[in-house]
């Protein structure tokens, strides 16, 4: 439930939300759910991201995801870094209308807000390792691995990000309501 909470506070708090999806798994019955929830909620400043697209040859099959109603995806590989440079030249699109801030006042005063949410193990930290360029988070194949946001500046092409990874979001259902972690 807290993961839930922290969730929906960075995508209220965001000026530009990454949603994930796995391109091995594709959209679930509970992506599809949240991206519902989501395009009501922010419908113009949502891009989504089609993530372990690890080869060219999956590029055009990961087109195929704009039936989720967001537009154009993003296709990336976080594990390599395909398609990093194409997504933050979408976002830098996308955050157009947002005012630029001089340097000075940019360290307390991000330009733009990104927050990557997704379903656990969609590769939220890898991507933000990967636009980072550094093994900044740790990354693991087991779920819930960050449990907390991690939140840090950038620099790209003269706008300035403040990038949030958000814990994986989970259907209530699979939440104990005592606060438990899940049990694997």
């Amino acid at each position: 439930e807290a993961i839930q909470i922290q969730a929906k506070r960075a995508s209220e708090k965001a000026d530009i939300l990454l949603y994930l999806l796995d391109f091995t798994t594709g959209p679930t019955a509970e992506d599809r759910e949240f991206i519902k929830k989501l395009r009501r909620e922010k419908k113009n400043s949502i891009i989504l991201v089609i993530n372990k697209v690890d080869s060219a040859s999956n590029h055009t099959e990961a087109l195929s995801y704009a039936s989720q109603g967001l537009g154009d995806p993003v296709p990336v590989s976080a594990l390599n870094g395909m398609g990093t440079g194409d997504l933050l030249d979408e976002i830098v699109k996308r955050g157009a209308h947002i005012p630029r801030k001089p340097k000075t006042e940019r360290k307390n005063n991000p330009v733009i807000t990104l927050a990557l949410v997704g379903k656990p193990n969609v590769g939220k930290s890898s991507l933000f390792n990967a636009i980072l360029q550094e093994e900044r988070v740790v990354v693991s194949p087991i779920p819930h691995t960050t449990r907390d946001p991690n939140v840090t500046e950038i620099e790209y092409n003269g706008y300035y990000f403040q990038l949030v990874d958000t814990a994986g979001l989970a259907k209530k259902a699979r939440v104990y309501d005592h606060g438990e972690i899940e049990i694997f």
